[in-house]
């Protein structure tokens, strides 16, 4: 029983240590989409932990897209607060207001103009959420990285874990 504690315990500390989460998603569009007939648009999300917070940055390809960019978004189902958002070309910037996704909005980017980068900073884990990026009315859209917290099943593992260990030292240091 030690040793499966001590084993579950490292690997945690490891999988923390890396800090680092990447993830590669194709987006696509449905009835109108954004991208070309036959192809798709590339979307690469990095999520690295500071020490303090996460940093979240989503690369995204376009030169498939028929359409100048105008828009990207972020789930945020839990309203989480985010920081420092920014972007590297001429979106507006969203602000952390308790809506249910991040949005850069007002933007015009021409598909030959590309790639495009947008960030924000959360201590907020990631996980998997929907975002979209928008040409007008068109729009593409996939799962990708975004900031999450473990659903009750998840968390109630944890704790029980926890106290698992704390039973179990308690329990070798009794004479």
């Amino acid at each position: 029983m030690r040793l499966v504690i001590v084993g579950v315990i490292a690997i945690l500390m490891m999988a923390a240590a890396a800090g680092a989460v990447t993830m590669d998603t194709d987006l696509v569009g449905d009835v109108v989409p954004l991208q070309n007939t036959g192809t798709v648009i590339p979307l690469h999300a990095e999520s690295n932990w500071t020490g303090t917070v996460w940093e979240y940055t989503y690369t995204i390809e376009i030169t498939n897209s028929s359409r100048p960019i105008t828009g990207f978004s972020v789930q945020n189902l839990g309203k989480f607060a985010f920081t420092n958002a920014w972007n590297d070309k001429n979106f507006v910037n969203p602000a952390s207001d308790g809506s249910d996704s991040l949005f850069w909005n007002s933007g015009y980017v021409m598909p030959a103009e590309g790639p495009i980068s947008f960030g924000f900073q959360s201590v907020y884990a990631p996980g998997t959420v929907d975002v979209s990026l928008f040409g007008g009315a068109r729009n593409a859209s996939g799962v990708s990285l975004g900031m999450v917290i473990p659903e009750p099943a998840s968390m109630a593992s944890l704790a029980c874990l926890g106290l698992g260990g704390v039973f179990a030292v308690l329990r070798r240091k009794r004479p």
